[in-house]
């Protein structure tokens, strides 16, 4: 009796073996870090900061970052990244973007497409509302710390906030002498100043092509 039992015995370790072996590796592959995933889809591992403390990526590309606190980068630009980073990871670019800034002439501005060339060049795009923003991406190659005081960096962006307000009011009130029709766009800012929302991109990038065709 025993000895018909010894195959049954030796079937069930087999199998038992198998199972942790195939649990094991799907730990393991759970467990890659988020700067390990970049480069499986053609992205830079420093588009984020050191500061992330976990992500989550669904089977149809939702990618969500988490990082430990508000955290600014000095990259070309000043990039500022929310605590919560969304978007939909693909090959060689990330859409639906939700969570990244970046600062020009005082002024932030939602990234909301990031994406590099198929296939790889130097360069690296940053969609920011009606403008397609060329970067080297060699500066994206290593991930970069946080930088300084965030109170500080804070404290700068509300500042920066409140020159965009004076500078679109200001690009109105100049359109407005011009004979320009100007009600939706004073209706959209100062809803959006009572609202505590952010300008929307398109219409400071309109309202500064209107006051003199600054670019980014």
């Amino acid at each position: 009796m025993a000895i018909n039992q010894q195959p049954s015995s030796a079937l069930f370790s087999l199998l038992l073996l198998l199972f942790f072996t195939l649990s094991l590796s799907q730990t393991l592959s759970q467990s890659a870090t988020v700067y390990e995933v970049l480069p499986k889809y053609g992205l830079p591992i420093g588009l984020l900061p050191s500061s992330v403390n976990n992500y989550s990526l669904s089977s149809n590309g939702g990618f969500v970052v988490d990082l430990s606190k508000p955290c600014y980068v000095q990259f070309e630009y000043l990039v500022y990244y929310e605590p919560r980073i969304t978007g939909t990871l693909k090959y060689g670019s990330i859409t639906n973007l939700k969570g990244i800034q970046v600062q020009r002439f005082f002024l932030w501005f939602n990234v909301d497409e990031i994406k590099v060339d198929l296939p790889p060049s130097d360069s690296i795009y940053f969609q920011v509302g009606l403008i397609n923003k060329k970067l080297d991406v060699d500066q994206f190659r290593i991930v970069h710390s946080c930088r300084g005081d965030t109170s500080f960096n804070d404290f700068l962006k509300a500042c920066s906030m409140i020159v965009a307000v004076y500078c679109a009011l200001l690009c109105l009130h100049s359109q407005a002498v011009m004979g320009f029709h100007k009600t939706s766009f004073e209706h959209h800012v100062l809803s959006s100043v009572v609202c505590g929302r952010d300008l929307d991109v398109s219409l400071v990038v309109a309202l500064f092509q209107l006051g003199g065709g600054i670019a980014l």
